[in-house]
């Protein structure tokens, strides 16, 4: 049953994360995630669109909780992702969240 949640959820990831009431369960599967295939789904998919995600009034909440949930190493590619828009994410709304939370 586990395993069909998160098909689900790889399946419609962008749509569950800028979404209200997506987020929450986005936010409670990411928080509760221990495996190293799992997580690494999730990062590929957040890697993919991470700039829109982190831009997003809700996305950008579950990219918080990935850096505080997950090992500094698990989290490099929005690290990265952050360095290289550092300027323009820290000016936003949304998205100076995530670049408050890598600080």
């Amino acid at each position: 049953m586990l395993d069909f949640v998160y098909e689900e959820t790889f399946a419609n990831f962008l749509e569950l994360v800028t979404n209200n009431h997506g987020l929450c369960m986005a936010k409670k599967l990411l928080a509760q995630t221990k495996r190293p295939e799992k997580k690494a789904r999730f990062m590929a998919l957040i890697s993919a669109q991470a700039l829109e995600i982190m831009q997003n009034q809700f996305g950008n909440y579950a990219i918080t909780e990935i850096l505080s949930n997950w090992r500094e190493e698990e989290c490099q590619e929005v690290y990265d992702a952050v360095c290289a828009k550092l300027c323009q994410l820290s000016m936003q709304k949304y998205s100076s969240n995530v670049v408050e939370k890598c600080l």
